[in-house]
C-alpha cells in the first residue's frame, strides 16, 4: 500500500476536487511553512514592499504600515486552511454550501481570476528578473518561466509541495546574502516625501497597511485549504496554524522590508534594477533566484486555479484545467508587461475589494453556524440547492457598504477622500459581510447540527 502510494505521488495526480479520505491522507503540517515561505519568495513581494516608497512613506514608518498589514492578513491563511483539513476538500468548494452550487459559479469566477491575475504578475516580474541580469527578452523569460509552472502545477499537490520545499531553501539563502550586501547601502533614516504630511501621510500610512493585507491575506485565502486536504487528522489545528501563518508573515515582512529598503537611496528609481545595481557582481545569481521564486508560486497558482475552474462544474481533468489557465496566464502576460507597475496596485486592490467579504462569509459558516459540520451532499449533492440567498445577499451588502470607503485609481469614495485616501473597505466588508450571514442563517433556522454522513473531527 505504502509503496504504490509513493508511486502514485510521483505521478500526475487524478483527485481532482473529490473529497479526500482519511485513507488518502498523507504529510506533515510542517511542509506548510515551506510552502508559505517559498511563495513570498518571489519578486512580487519584493515589488510590494517597494510600493511603501514610491507612495511616499519613510523607511521606518513603511515598515510599520506593512507589518501591520501582514499579520492582519496572514493569520487568515491558518483559519482558512482548517475547513480543507478538517473536511478533505478544496478551499473554493467553500462556495456550494455558502453560495448554492450554480450561485458559485461567480465567486468560483473570481478566485479563478485572482489565481490568473498572480500568474501573469508573477510571469511578468519574474522574466524582468532575468532580463535584467542576462538581457533575456522579456517574450522568452516570460514563456520559459510558464513552462517551467505549468509542468509543475500539471502534476499536483505532491509535486508542487516537493518543489516549494527545495526552492524555500534554495532562494531562503540567496535572500539572506542579498540581505547582507544590501546593508551598507540602506538609507535607514530615509524620511520619505517631504511633500506628504498631515493627514496626506496617515491617508497613505492606512493604504498601505491596505496594500500589504490584500497581498498576505485576501491574496492567498482562495488557495488556503487546498494545501491541507491531505493532511492527516491526527494532528491538532495549533500545528496546522504555527507553520502556515509563520511562513507567510515571516517571509512577507523579510521580503516586503527588503523592498523598501532597497529604494531608500534611490525612491524614484526601478526596484528591479536598484536591487541588481546593489549587489554588484552577484545580481545574476540574485535574479535568477527570484525568477526560481516565480516558479514556486506559480506551481500552486496553476494547481489551485485549475481545481477551481472545476468547482463551477466544467467536466474536464484536473491537469488539462491547469493547463488552460497556464496558457491564458502566458498571453495576458505578454499583454502586461508594459505599464505593469499601475497594473500590479490596481490588481492588488481589486483582490481588496472582492476576496475579503468572501473569506468572512465562509469563515461565519464553517466556525459559527455549521461548527465544521457538514454532509457529503453539501458538496457533491444536491443539499446546499441551486442558489443560496444568503451567501449572495450578504456578499453584495458587504461589497456595496464598503464602496464609500474605497480608494483606488479609478474611483476614490467620499469617506476615503475625507480621510485623505486611506482605504478601509476590506475591514468594513468583511465584517459587514460576516454579520449579515451569520444573522440570516440563524434567523432563519439553518444553524444545524448534522448526525448522518458528516465530515467533521470531533
Amino acid at each position: 500500500m505504502g509503496e504504490r502510494l509513493k508511486e502514485n505521488r510521483a505521478a500526475v495526480e487524478q483527485h481532482g476536487i473529490g473529497h479526500v479520505s482519511d485513507e488518502e491522507r498523507h504529510g506533515s503540517p510542517k511542509n506548510l511553512f515551506g510552502i508559505w515561505w517559498s511563495t513570498n519568495m518571489t519578486i512580487a513581494a519584493f515589488a510590494t514592499g517597494a510600493i511603501s516608497i514610491q507612495l511616499g512613506l519613510g523607511f521606518w514608518p513603511a515598515i510599520i504600515a506593512m507589518v501591520l498589514g501582514i499579520l492582519m492578513g496572514a493569520i487568515i491563511i491558518p483559519v482558512m486552511s482548517a475547513m480543507g483539513w478538517k473536511l478533505g476538500v478544496p478551499q473554493m468548494l467553500m462556495t456550494r454550501p455558502t453560495f448554492g452550487r450554480v450561485g458559485a459559479i461567480f465567486p468560483v469566477i473570481i478566485a479563478w481570476l485572482n489565481f490568473l491575475g498572480w500568474f501573469t504578475i508573477l510571469t511578468v516580474l519574474g522574466a524582468q528578473a532575468l532580463n535584467a541580469a542576462f538581457q533575456l527578452p522579456l517574450n522568452a523569460g516570460i514563456v520559459i518561466l510558464a513552462l517551467v509552472s505549468i509542468s509543475l502545477g500539471v502534476f499536483g499537490n505532491d509535486i508542487v509541495q516537493s518543489a516549494e520545499r527545495w526552492i524555500a531553501i534554495v532562494v531562503g539563502i540567496v535572500f539572506l546574502i542579498v540581505i547582507i550586501l544590501a546593508i551598507p547601502h540602506i538609507h535607514w533614516g530615509y524620511r520619505g516625501d517631504p511633500k506628504l504630511v498631515g493627514a496626506d501621510w496617515w491617508g497613505t500610512f492606512v493604504l498601505m497597511v491596505a496594500i500589504a493585507y490584500s497581498y498576505a491575506g485576501p491574496g492567498y485565502t482562495p488557495y488556503a485549504s487546498d494545501y491541507t486536504r491531505y493532511i492527516p487528522k491526527i494532528f491538532k489545528f495549533r500545528t496546522i496554524f504555527g507553520p502556515a501563518f509563520g511562513g507567510m508573515a515571516i517571509s512577507c515582512t523579510i521580503i516586503f522590508s527588503l523592498g523598501a529598503a532597497v529604494l531608500t537611496g534611490n525612491p524614484t528609481g526601478d526596484p528591479i534594477k536598484s536591487l541588481n545595481n546593489m549587489v554588484g557582481g552577484f545580481a545574476p545569481v540574485v535574479m535568477l533566484a527570484l525568477a526560481l521564486g516565480s516558479v514556486a508560486a506559480n506551481a500552486m497558482n496553476v494547481y489551485s486555479g485549475g481545481l477551481t475552474a472545476l468547482v463551477s462544474g466544467i467536466k474536464m481533468k484536473r491537469w488539462t484545467s491547469a493547463l488552460v489557465i497556464g496558457v491564458i496566464g502566458v498571453i495576458l502576460a505578454l499583454w502586461a508587461k508594459e505599464q505593469f507597475q499601475v497594473k500590479y496596485e490596481n490588481y492588488l486592490l481589486l483582490v481588496l475589494y472582492l476576496v475579503p467579504p468572501m473569506d468572512a462569509i465562509f469563515i461565519a459558516d464553517f466556525f459559527f453556524i455549521r461548527k465544521g459540520r457538514y454532509r457529503y451532499t453539501d458538496f457533491y449533492g444536491n443539499t446546499a440547492g441551486l442558489f443560496n440567498r444568503s451567501g449572495w445577499i450578504a456578499y453584495i451588502i458587504g461589497i456595496l457598504v464598503s464602496i464609500p470607503f474605497m480608494s483606488a485609481a479609478v474611483y476614490e469614495g467620499p469617506f476615503a477622500k475625507d480621510f485623505h485616501g486611506a482605504d478601509v473597505s476590506y475591514l468594513v466588508s468583511m465584517v459587514i459581510s460576516g454579520l449579515v450571514y451569520w444573522g440570516i442563517r440563524r434567523g432563519t433556522g439553518h444553524n444545524l447540527v448534522f448526525t448522518e454522513h458528516n465530515m467533521t473531527i470531533e
